[in-house]
Order: structure tokens, then sequence, then C-alpha cells
């Protein structure tokens, strides 16, 4: 089984690319949720990051997703698509960044060199609850769980 999250960073990121740009993304988004192992798209292992699951995937010439592969508990890969920019920007955000596994989630973004998690971690659902959920990881620790479904 495959899970496609998407980091706060990437929408932060594709924010700041024109709109033929961001369409081009979205698209390109949409294919790897649908079919990872789409033979059109294309993977680049990202060899100089201090983490070696980064991977890029072709957007066009020029633009590139980063995204992080990893593999959990009872084989399920989970695929963060982290981060968008023009070929040199991708590559270096990468090589600055790891991912490391929070003691509360499967996974969640940690900044350059700092040991503060900023960004996104996916949370299996506590025991009763039938889905899965996405929370920030802050200092004050509030769960996807308490939020009413509302207010999403």
């Amino acid at each position: 089984m495959t899970q496609t999250v998407i980091a706060r960073t990437l929408t932060d990121s594709l924010a700041k690319l024109t709109n033929d740009e961001q369409k081009q993304v979205k698209l390109t988004v949409f294919d790897l949720q649908s079919n990872p192992e789409n033979p059109g798209l294309k993977y680049h292992r990202i060899d100089r990051s201090k983490d070696s699951n980064f991977w890029s995937v072709r957007v066009n010439r020029d633009l590139r997703i980063v995204i992080h592969k990893m593999t959990g508990r009872g084989g399920t890969t989970t695929t963060m698509v982290a981060f968008v920019a023009h070929h040199d920007d991708a590559y270096d955000w990468a090589e600055r960044r790891r991912i490391d596994v929070h003691p509360r989630c499967v996974m969640s973004t940690t900044s350059k060199r700092s040991s503060r998690p900023s960004g996104i971690c996916f949370m299996s659902p506590p025991l009763g609850h039938a889905r899965s959920g996405l929370c920030r990881v802050s200092s004050q620790r509030q769960s996807f769980w308490s939020t009413s479904d509302t207010s999403m």
C-alpha cells in the first residue's frame, strides 16, 4: 500500500511559482498520487542530500518536485511531496534537509540544521479511529483528532 502526503512546505513553495508552473506541478502531483509507478514520471535520487530517501520528480525541463520515500510498519510506503522549485533551488533545498522519525508520528520534516521540527507529520490513527490524518508538529503538540470535521 502506498500513501501520499502533501507537506506544508510544498504549498508554501508552490505559491512562489507562476500560475502556469503551478498548473504543471499540480498535474504532476496528481499523477504521482494516482500511479507512483508511472513510467512517465522521471525520478532521480538526490545524491548529495543528508537523507538518502530524497528524490526529485521532473515537472518540466526546469521545475523539480522534491519527494521523500519511506517504508513504514507493515511495508506501507509513504511518499511525502515536500517541495517544488526550479532545478538548482530544489536540489539545494533537499541537500540541506533531512526527515527524522518523530516519536508520535511516522515522519516529520526537520529544517536545515535545527533540531526543532517544522512541517507535517503523518499520524497513525489512535485505537478506535478508522482514518489517518495529518497534524502539524508544534510545541503544543495539538492533535488532528481534536479538530472537529466542521472546522477543517
